[in-house]
């Protein structure tokens, strides 16, 4: 239950990011913001502590599988970004469904923890890397105040 507070803050991070990240494919960002919508409805149907609830293993299922194909929804026809090419995009999702696969193999063994672990820490890190590398850089990270120039 404690693991679940924190999704709330990635699943806005996800949502935002698949409605900002332009340089994506449309349906990938779409497949992208659902699967933060998604996120945060596994937080908010957080797990019991003693049997299980349907409404969280939904929410996290929609959330997973999301995050885990949107990369093959957001590939885009050359020229563009390398981690939007067909292949990287492939790749990232056979890697990241791999590991979702993974999870739902250990869903009763002894390393359900860490399976569970590998699949949400390489879903959040891939939309970040496709961010980074896709970024226009005259766009400046800081921020100006109104005075400035």
């Amino acid at each position: 239950m404690g693991d679940d507070i924190g999704l709330g803050g990635p699943g806005r991070v996800l949502r935002h990011h698949g409605t900002g990240t332009s340089t994506a494919g449309r349906p990938g960002r779409v497949v992208l913001a659902g699967g933060g919508v998604a996120t945060l409805l596994v937080a908010a149907f957080p797990q019991p502590v003693r049997g299980n609830s349907i409404w969280h293993t939904v929410a996290a299922t929609v959330a997973f599988v999301s995050l885990g194909a949107w990369p093959a929804f957001a590939a885009r026809h050359r020229p563009c970004p390398r981690l939007l090419t067909r292949t990287s995009s492939t790749t990232a999702t056979v890697v990241l469904l791999g590991l979702v696969a993974w999870f739902a193999a250990e869903i009763h063994g002894g390393h359900r923890g860490l399976a569970e672990r590998a699949a949400a820490g390489a879903q959040a890190l891939w939309p970040l890397a496709v961010v980074l590398t896709t970024r226009d850089p005259s766009q400046s990270l800081h921020l100006r105040s109104k005075g400035e120039g």
